[in-house]
């Protein structure tokens, strides 16, 4: 089992999105996945059709690991669901002993027999994040090309060097993930040059360029594959396999 956070501190740069269709992606190459909807707007959960069983909430308060079978089954084969009813924020974690805190999801996942876990994260940098950090093997952190996003990203980074250092040694940076890409403009250039220079290999190849459909299908509750949308699959098809070759090196 590898377990993935997707983070990003600032919000709108598509976490959800990518949570949503990379696990579409992975599951329609026959791995079994389960997506964990940490982030309280709950957005994840409205998005995929699921079989009412566990909530987020419950698990991390019985504090038990999880099998298989505590996972909401969705409409998709191979892909599982830990949803939120928009009741796990900071306040949920304050009330909890300091010395359980830290590793309440590392807890609940520790039996998981997925093939992978990716968890949709909030934007923020607290006890939420930092136990993703401590239950991940690895971060995959979406930005887009624009100056707010690369300040927020360098924040983002000492924090994971942080929870790295003196929480999890195991964790690792996936890749940097470019999304909302718009090859008609020249500052995309611009900031993917900054980008690539400042994390060389770290930046996937692939990029999630824009495309309204992403949109229309979270209206209609469908992954980009429902929608049959070709510019969409490409860019997730890509991305899936490089993760892929990333997690086997």
């Amino acid at each position: 089992m590898k377990t993935i956070s997707i983070i990003n501190n600032k919000g709108g740069v598509g976490k959800t999105t990518t949570v949503h269709n990379l696990g579409v992606a992975l599951a329609r190459k026959g791995l079994s996945v389960a997506l964990i909807d940490f982030d309280p707007q709950a957005n994840l959960s409205f998005l995929l059709d699921h079989s009412d069983k566990l909530d987020l909430r419950s698990a991390l308060l019985e504090m038990k690991a999880l099998d298989k079978e505590d996972f909401s089954t969705t409409s998709i084969d191979n892909l599982y669901l830990l949803p939120n009813n928009s009741d796990v924020d900071s306040e949920l974690f304050d009330s909890i002993n300091a010395m359980q805190r830290l590793n309440l999801l590392k807890k609940i996942l520790s039996n998981n027999p997925f093939d992978f876990v990716l968890i949709d994260t909030p934007p923020t940098l607290d006890h939420q994040i930092f136990n993703c950090f401590v239950a991940s093997d690895y971060v995959l952190i979406p930005v887009e090309y624009e100056i707010l996003s690369a300040m927020g990203l360098q924040k983002l980074m000492e924090n994971f060097e942080t929870a790295k250092e003196e929480s999890n040694p195991q964790l690792n940076l996936l890749g940097i993930l470019v999304t909302k890409l718009d090859q008609r403009f020249s500052m995309n250039e611009a900031m993917a040059s900054e980008l690539k220079k400042a994390y060389q290999e770290k930046v996937f190849d692939t990029a999630i360029r824009t495309n309204t459909k992403y949109k229309q299908g979270q209206a209609l509750q469908q992954d980009i594959y429902s929608m049959q949308d070709k510019k969409g699959m490409e860019d997730f098809d890509g991305l899936a396999n490089e993760i892929l070759q990333r997690v086997k090196k």
